[in-house]
């Protein structure tokens, strides 16, 4: 009996990994592996800080309301050091994926989250590091 479910479980992987694999929409900009991973890292914890940011709007008093005051101070220095490891990604990636994230929070229904990754995205566009979301639309 055991025998058969572990062959039931291993067929149930090797359906959805073939079924990934087939369905999966491919990255459309020359990125490796890594570089994809560390892209999504460094995205994931802007998303983090700007979304502590649109949680200080609730909670703190209306001097620091939205403000990256209102964190801590590893949160800022957090968010600095990503911001400069963005740099060594093109805009036009940083644009794709960051929409990506969006699609994605909204999906999950995170709405703040989704909110918090808009402005990350327009803090972005400023100072570029990344193209106008128009581009992709």
């Amino acid at each position: 009996m055991a025998d058969f479910m572990i062959s039931l479980a291993l067929g149930g992987l090797l359906f959805w990994l073939v079924r990934w694999l087939i369905f999966r929409k491919p990255f459309p900009y020359p990125l490796s592996i890594a570089e994809q991973r560390s892209l999504g890292k460094i995205l994931t914890k802007l998303s983090d800080g700007f979304e502590a940011i649109e949680r200080t709007r609730d909670t703190q008093y209306i001097g620091m309301r939205g403000s990256i005051d209102g964190l801590p101070a590893k949160t800022i220095a957090d968010l600095e050091a990503s911001v400069l490891a963005l740099g060594e990604f093109s805009p036009e990636v940083v644009t794709y994926v960051t929409l990506g994230h969006m699609r994605t929070s909204t999906t999950l229904g995170r709405e703040i989250r989704a909110q918090a990754q808009s402005r990350l995205l327009e803090m972005l566009n400023r100072e570029g590091l990344a193209v106008p979301a128009e581009v992709f639309a």
